[in-house]
């Protein structure tokens, strides 16, 4: 019944978007692994693990294609920006498409969104604000947390100096606090603290990568990832999807590191088929925190979950992936819709 109500939901806005596919005109911004020129980046994990490879992206314009009468792609937002303001856009877009924002600034996905709310383009993913607000781990986990949503405990250091220090001989995980494709984590990043070790590499990541770190709580469990759509009419939970690497679904040493999210090494699977409770659970999860934090466009919440089914949200990610070897295009899989209407989806979902 719930998979039969959330698939009616897609089919909708893919029928909406191949009704007006003939008055959608696309400019796609993704920053790419070989073509983007120069931009700023950390000297030990490089930002291009969150870059589209060449086939990644001629992925998404085979789907938006399919959906618009004119399509175009900018590899640079400064192309895109310079194309704009000397008025030499070939066409004027109507919908505004942008992934793998580029750089290392803090706030660089709410980049595009906020101009577009300036210039009154219509914008398929998340709002500004939705984006600066999920970009800072320790802030949005402090909402969720303070409103009774279970997340791992967590210890924010800034300015070399934890706001609060994290109890001795637990078992903790250093995170970025505004980075995403697990950018810094390293197996260097997991220990039990004995009053220093902890400090030391959480000063270390603060200099290499000049931002605050934040130490959560180290959760064995399944990895699990919760795509989530969310329009002006009606908010959609999909499956929830599970990450296993060689061949193990509960992982209770392993984590998700740099190394891995760049090779994508890694497998999905149906995570209802292993855990059915604790997959409703997740989705009644992600219909809160969809309200608690007022998210917008199309986003993905991830959790940790013990063997008992207890949960723990561990990050909000404001611009999955939604290429084939992410779990946005597999819970599609699991809701009986075709991965390839991915765009439709989106651009239904904006003119809903």
């Amino acid at each position: 019944m719930y998979k039969k109500k959330i698939r009616e939901q897609l089919q909708e806005l893919i029928s909406l978007a191949k009704q007006r596919s003939s008055t959608v005109y696309i400019a796609i911004i993704a920053s790419t692994q070989d073509h983007s020129e120069k931009w700023a980046d950390y000297d030990l994990h490089s930002v291009k693990t969150s870059y589209l490879a060449r086939h990644e992206l001629e992925e998404i314009i085979a789907s938006f294609r399919e959906y618009s009468a004119y399509l175009e792609v900018y590899t640079d937002i400064e192309d895109f920006l310079k194309a704009l303001y000397t008025e030499t856009l070939k066409t004027q877009p109507t919908i505004i498409f942008e992934t793998s924002s580029k750089g290392i600034g803090h706030g660089r996905d709410a980049l595009v969104p906020a101009l577009c709310d300036l210039l009154n383009y219509s914008h398929l993913g998340s709002d500004a604000t939705s984006c600066v607000l999920c970009s800072s781990k320790y802030q949005w986990t402090s909402i969720l947390r303070g409103n009774g949503l279970s997340t791992p405990e967590s210890y924010l250091f800034s300015h070399n100096c934890w706001y609060a220090e994290p109890p001795v001989g637990k078992k903790y995980i250093l995170k970025l606090n505004n980075e995403c494709a697990s950018i810094g984590l390293s197996a260097n990043n997991v220990m039990i603290y004995d009053g220093m070790n902890l400090t030391r590499r959480a000063a270390q990541l603060q200099k290499d990568y000049c931002q605050q770190v934040i130490a959560q709580e180290f959760i064995s469990g399944y990895e699990v990832e919760v795509p989530i759509l969310v329009n002006r009419h009606f908010q959609s939970v999909f499956p929830p999807v599970g990450l296993s690497a060689e061949g193990e679904l509960y992982h209770k040493e392993r984590f998700f590191d740099y190394d891995t999210i760049f090779t994508d090494d890694y497998t999905l699977y149906d995570f209802s088929n292993v855990m059915p409770a604790a997959a409703a659970h997740l989705r009644d999860a992600a219909y809160r925190i969809i309200d608690l934090l007022d998210l917008s466009g199309y986003m993905r919440i991830d959790f940790r979950v013990r063997e008992d089914g207890e949960y723990f949200v561990i990050d909000i990610n404001n611009d999955p992936c939604i290429n084939s070897c992410g779990s946005f295009l597999k819970s599609l899989e699991l809701l009986g819709i075709d991965p390839k209407d991915i765009a439709g989806i989106l651009i239904g979902n904006k003119m809903l």
